[in-house]
């Protein structure tokens, strides 16, 4: 018997890192033009979202898989004697939790564990991590929801988002980039900066102002588009904070939600 750990399309992972932490992962169904695409399997990077935009001009509708297509992998799970842990986005932000929770009803309680991340893309990455190193210090099911639950509210994420780059701020009529940070599972924007040098020094501030709490875990970058900012980020990081770093792709929930040109920092810190 073992544990699998099962997430929703709202994670920022690689092909090469499901395999290596050994994950199952539910992915977002794309919808344009009558026609559905599976992220991160027919849709494995930005650049083939990018072109499928191209394609069909036009944005691709966003569906999480269905509930009983939910009940069937689970059902694969148990009926060959494991538990499983399901880690989903925010409930505040995504129906995956509310979707999970109720394909599980189906089944033995005590084979299954449901954690709301509380936090979407890099945050779920790291909870993810966490969940794994967990399961290989040999932690039973229950307690390893009990320690996910108790570190989530920890887990910071702050996004400088690139689709508004060009919306004028109503009282000053000047172009503005919006600084989200995940608050309690909830966007909520925190700054607003003028122009992508500041927007870069804001989610430089948002470690810097917490790394005396920062824990032995990874600093998460996640971007969609140019990755010259995402570069230098990187690099600031490394030279000043950690040397723990993991750069990914944002997913398609996010590159369509928030658009090109978005990065986001997730860390896990101390309550």
């Amino acid at each position: 018997m073992s544990i699998v750990i099962m997430v929703d399309g709202g994670i920022n992972i690689t092909r090469q890192m499901i395999k290596i932490y050994s994950i199952d992962v539910s992915p977002y169904n794309l919808i344009i033009n009558d026609q559905i695409y599976r992220d991160t399997i027919d849709i494995k990077n930005q650049k083939d979202l990018k072109d499928l935009i191209y394609e069909y001009k036009g944005l691709p509708q966003i569906v999480n898989i269905s509930i009983d297509q939910i009940k069937q992998k689970m059902r694969k799970c148990i009926e060959k004697g494991d538990d499983i842990l399901y880690i989903t986005t925010s409930s505040k932000l995504s129906s995956s939790y509310e979707n999970v929770m109720e394909a599980s009803r189906e089944f033995n309680s005590n084979m299954i564990e449901v954690i709301d991340s509380l936090n979407v893309g890099g945050g779920l990455t790291l909870l993810m991590i966490k969940a794994r190193e967990y399961i290989d210090k040999g932690y039973g099911l229950k307690q390893i929801a009990k320690n996910l639950n108790s570190i989530k509210n920890s887990i910071k994420s702050c996004y400088m988002i690139g689709c508004l780059n060009d919306i004028s701020m109503v009282l000053n009529d000047k172009p503005s980039i919006p600084i989200l940070e995940i608050d309690k599972g909830r966007a909520i924007v925190t700054y607003t900066a003028k122009d992508k040098e500041l927007a870069l020094q804001i989610l430089k501030n948002t470690v810097l102002d917490n790394i005396s709490y920062v824990k032995d875990a990874p600093i998460v970058i996640s971007y969609s588009g140019d990755k010259s900012i995402t570069n230098r980020l990187k690099q600031y990081i490394k030279k000043n904070l950690s040397e723990n770093v993991l750069v990914l792709e944002n997913n398609a929930a996010i590159c369509i939600n928030a658009g090109y040109d978005t990065i986001s920092l997730s860390f896990l810190a101390k309550k």
